[in-house]
């Protein structure tokens, strides 16, 4: 399945809302893993929601790209009752010393994953078939428990394919009961 999204092309400021689609059935809770491949026609921006409870209440991790390096940058933000806040912004190379890439090329692959462990929330990404997935951020923020995942563009056409969403299983720590 590919998911294309045309998306809004006006310059609305900060707080704009980007072009949104939510998936109906699919819901992530506390621990979940989220894949998805990318593609981007155009400059501007491309996300994942996750978390989302409504228009008001969600998480949004994006990925600003295209032909201009001073426009790319990695960005995770909440939205509460209807405000955003940013969690977590890198908007240099110099930030990401160990990262191949930064932003999104245009017409060009992207994998991403994102991975809820409670209130920790790590992303990793990559260029398809040139990089192995590397971390790009490492945060925590439990202050959406759980809600509905979907994607979202801003000033760009994009396709979204390999959508994998999968519970994480719980890990048992080992217990030594001494006598």
């Amino acid at each position: 399945m590919v998911l294309t999204q045309n998306a809004n092309v006006e310059d609305r400021g900060q707080n704009f809302e980007p072009t949104m689609a939510i998936l109906k059935n699919i819901f992530v809770k506390k621990r979940a893993s989220i894949d998805f491949q990318f593609y981007a026609k155009e400059n501007g921006y491309v996300a994942i929601i996750f978390k989302f409870v409504d228009f008001f209440n969600y998480y949004i991790f994006e990925i600003g790209g295209g032909d201009d390096i001073t426009k790319r940058y990695f960005q995770l933000r909440k939205k509460i009752d209807g405000s955003f806040s940013i969690i977590k912004r890198i908007s240099s190379e110099e930030e990401l010393p160990n990262v191949p890439f930064f932003g999104y090329e245009k017409n060009t692959w992207h994998h991403v994953r994102i991975i809820l462990r409670n209130d920790l929330i790590l992303v990793l990404a990559s260029i398809l078939d040139t990089s192995s997935l590397v971390k790009i951020l490492e945060e925590k923020d439990g202050t959406i428990p759980s809600g509905r995942v979907g994607f979202a563009t801003y000033k760009t056409q994009a396709a979204f394919s390999e959508i994998q969403i999968k519970p994480l299983p719980f890990t048992m720590r080992k217990i030594l009961i001494y006598k």
